[in-house]
């Protein structure tokens, strides 16, 4: 799939639906692929598991709940300002210990929680011998490319929101 030019901000939802935010996550693991390496087994399996393993809603939510209640100063703790009703870390905490998750979550928090779902992924499934999801982890951590790529996932989620087979619906 060819990576289509990087939306303008004011192209950009405020906020995307849980479903809609995995789907993002999703399609930024199918971009990094297309630009530096589908040969990659380890790059591979991570798209593998998210697009249909058993386990990635469960592991999609877990990420969502660490991300809000610590985020990552990669986001600026920006995923704090505008995420559902919640307003302070406190909120945010006393919700993720009650399973409450926020219906939708802005575009920062839902990367934050990408961020988090590679992570686990590699400490639960392997980093791989290739060390090519560790370089992924690194690129959505520091890559400056990876906001307009983001916002180019976030894109395609618009253009393709069932790439996530079988993803519960909101």
């Amino acid at each position: 799939m060819e990576i289509e030019p990087t939306p303008p901000d004011s192209e950009m939802p405020a906020t995307l639906t849980d479903v809609e935010a995995f789907t993002t996550a999703l399609h930024m693991v199918q971009i990094y692929g297309d630009v530096e390496d589908w040969a990659s087994t380890d790059i591979r399996r991570i798209y593998d598991f998210l697009r249909s393993g058993d386990a990635r809603w469960d592991a999609w939510q877990a990420a969502v709940a660490a991300a809000i209640a610590d985020p990552s100063p990669t986001v600026e703790d920006s995923v704090l300002r505008h995420c559902g009703e919640l307003q302070t870390r406190s909120a945010f905490e006393e919700a993720v210990r009650r399973s409450e998750l926020p219906d939708e979550l802005t575009l920062e928090a839902a990367f934050a929680a990408t961020l988090v779902l590679v992570a686990d992924f590699g400490e639960d499934h392997g980093w791989g011998d290739e060390a090519d999801l560790v370089l992924f982890h690194e690129y959505l951590r520091s890559d400056p490319a990876r906001w307009s790529d983001w916002k180019c996932a976030v894109a395609r989620t618009a253009r393709y929101p069932q790439a996530a087979t079988n993803a519960p619906s909101s």
